[in-house]
């Protein structure tokens, strides 16, 4: 399967019984239909999501009166984006001063995008022909509904080989401790997503058997899903492999025993694999056994995505579809709401609110009681009650369950919510948690 197919989960009471959406995208720009730019352009506006990492087939706009181009994407639901990487093309030397801003709304008026948008990130130093570069939101995950890629140069173009957009924790990028066969295995996981012939960006085994590429994430880690960009013309190079996991051995590939995260059979330009949860480990390796192909293993880049030991908590507030840079958030310690994360809501004047916690893996945890989610009204102070889960591991593109919390403030009406986590309990080792308050 690709991620161009429709993927579905067979879910009983809750638990899933067949999964056959494991190679869901986890990118949240891929193949998006929903895309509007600033002026008319001789090449594709979609090429910029097609999963073809090839800088010859790229977006560009045309110079014309409109001083600032601009590029738009627009999700069919909401996201937190975390980081945003773009790729250049083989003849674009002037991306510089390209802003990244995202919008809880579906439409950009350049006039007035500074009430309507926030800026992700800003590329202030030139990026070179062929090259990517992958920027985090400055004030962490936004609350989006669209991401606008803008052009701050005047009469000049704006140029998108390939752009990704993501709500996991990228884990790997620049990590030095890899080992593998062949040459340029530094360059599977430096960030640069060019998948064409020219210049040394991919690794490549050899034509040897068995053969593999393995990294030391160098600390305990839980890995939810690893996407593979492959070299344009030799899909078979990334075929017929499976990606495996351990938690002990820094020996070379296969390992005994292993964890498997999933496995690909016809290669594409683009994979993504979601690993089986509760997936652990310090080391992942790409593995490709005797007689699988005689082409040997490419890699153009890997992306591992997860959370690991140790790591601290984040928690990202949005109410009224704004996110909490533009809310007041306090941390106090009194009375049973010691230690808590907190949004004001008092002026909203509401009897009963219902908060959606978010994260991925954080159902058993809720269960567990690992979160606790209190409602400060004018005359009490109550727990929230957890009322639903829905899980998101398998079926959304963040892969982020939710926890549903119905919070009852009445006779009065609610001033402040209160998160309080209890990390002894939470059953995986993810450490980020987003909060959407309804009023």
């Amino acid at each position: 399967m690709t991620t161009r197919q429709i993927f579905t989960c067979i879910l009983y009471f809750g638990i899933i019984i067949s999964v056959s959406c494991n190679d869901l995208t986890v990118n949240i720009a891929l193949n998006q239909t929903n895309i509007s730019v600033s002026s008319t352009s001789t090449y594709e506006k979609h090429n910029a999501v097609d999963g073809r990492f090839h800088t010859g087939v790229c977006f560009e706009t045309e110079i014309n009166s409109v001083s600032n181009q601009w590029w738009m994407i627009t999700f069919s639901k909401h996201y937190f984006v975390r980081s945003i990487r773009i790729l250049n093309s083989q003849q674009n030397a002037n991306m510089k001063n390209v802003v990244f801003l995202t919008s809880t709304y579906s439409t950009f008026d350049p006039e007035h995008q500074k009430y309507l948008f926030t800026v992700c990130n800003v590329i202030t130093k030139f990026i070179d022909l062929f090259e990517s570069v992958t920027k985090n939101c400055l004030k962490g995950p936004l609350y989006s509904k669209s991401v606008v890629v803008k052009n701050r140069n005047d009469n000049s173009t704006l140029t998108i080989c390939e752009i990704e957009i993501w709500t996991l924790r990228g884990i790997d990028r620049n990590i030095q401790t890899v080992n593998g066969m062949g040459d340029n295995i530094q360059s599977a996981n430096n960030d640069q997503s060019k998948a064409d012939w020219i210049g040394q960006l991919c690794t490549w085994s050899g034509r040897v058997e068995p053969t593999w590429w393995m990294i030391d994430l160098q600390k305990q880690s839980e890995i939810y899903a690893v996407s593979l960009i492959n070299r344009v013309g030799v899909l078979d190079c990334l075929g017929y492999l499976k990606i495996i996991v351990s938690n002990n051995s820094a020996d070379p590939p296969p390992w005994t025993p292993e964890k498997k995260c999933g496995s690909i059979e016809a290669g594409s330009f683009y994979t993504t694999r979601r690993c089986p949860q509760n997936t652990f480990g310090q080391y992942l390796a790409v593995f490709k056994d005797v007689g699988a192909s005689e082409l040997g293993l490419t890699i153009c880049e890997i992306d591992i995505f997860g959370s690991s030991i140790n790591s601290s908590v984040s928690v990202n507030w949005v109410i009224k579809s704004i996110n909490s840079i533009n809310q007041p958030k306090e941390k106090i310690a009194s009375c049973n709401v010691k230690d808590s994360e907190s949004i004001d809501v008092s002026e909203n004047r509401k009897e009963k609110i219902v908060a959606e916690l978010k994260g991925v893996s954080i159902i058993s945890s809720c269960k567990q009681q690992a979160f606790t989610l209190i409602a400060l009204s004018n005359h009490d102070i109550e727990d929230c009650q957890l009322i639903n889960t829905a899980n998101g591991y398998y079926t959304e593109v963040d892969m982020l369950d939710t926890c549903f919390f119905e919070c009852n403030c009445k006779p009065g009406y609610c001033l402040r919510i209160y998160l309080k986590i209890f990390t002894s309990k939470l059953l995986s080792l993810n450490r980020d948690f987003f909060i959407i308050v309804n009023v």
